[in-house]
């Protein structure tokens, strides 16, 4: 593993009558693979909890366009959840395991807190000023009466859309061409 999950700034504190540093904390990662793997989760402490979801596969619409440098066609998901005191053994522990599931799934683990990636050969931030393209929008609405919506309220909503949102209002419709 190129560097520890856990952040420089993550302090670990003694609670009272305890021998062993812990934090209570709750830490989410998402790895990502080519193929599908059975991840079994790491030994560790009974106040800590590491759990695995997934795998399941990703549409290319549903990754964030931050990820695509580092993914490439990786696109079957493991989300791991890391929860509740986590002593420094099974920092180091969570650790080792992380950096063997990355060599074992040639993944992407995508640290979501502090948007940091890691590879087996590289490691480094998500470009956040990757932005999705502006797409056509689009409603849907729901009617308790649309009868009298259709008699009346029609009109009233294409009224404040052309204020509101004049780009938004339909061009091709008028009082004399009802919409089909």
């Amino acid at each position: 593993m190129l560097g520890s999950i856990f952040p420089a700034t993550c302090k670990f504190v003694a609670p009272l009558r305890r021998q062993d540093w812990v934090r209570f904390m709750s830490y989410d990662f998402e790895l990502f693979a080519t193929s599908q793997h059975v991840l079994e989760p790491p030994t560790v402490s009974a106040t800590c909890n590491v759990r695995i979801d997934g795998p399941e596969c990703v549409e290319d619409e549903d990754v964030p366009n931050s990820y695509i440098p580092v993914l490439g066609k990786k696109r079957i998901l493991f989300r791991i959840h890391l929860e509740g005191e986590i002593s420094r053994a099974d920092k180091e522990t969570i650790d080792g395991w992380l950096g063997a599931i990355i060599a074992q799934t040639k993944g992407v683990l995508i640290d979501l807190q502090t948007e940091n990636f890691e590879t087996l050969t590289k490691s480094g931030k998500l470009d956040s000023s990757t932005t999705k393209p502006i797409e056509n929008g689009w409603m849907t609405l729901y009617f308790e009466d649309g009868e009298r919506f259709f008699e009346s309220g029609f009109s009233t909503m294409l009224e404040e859309i052309s204020l509101l949102m004049p780009e938004a209002a339909p061009t091709r419709f008028g009082y004399y061409e009802p919409m089909q």
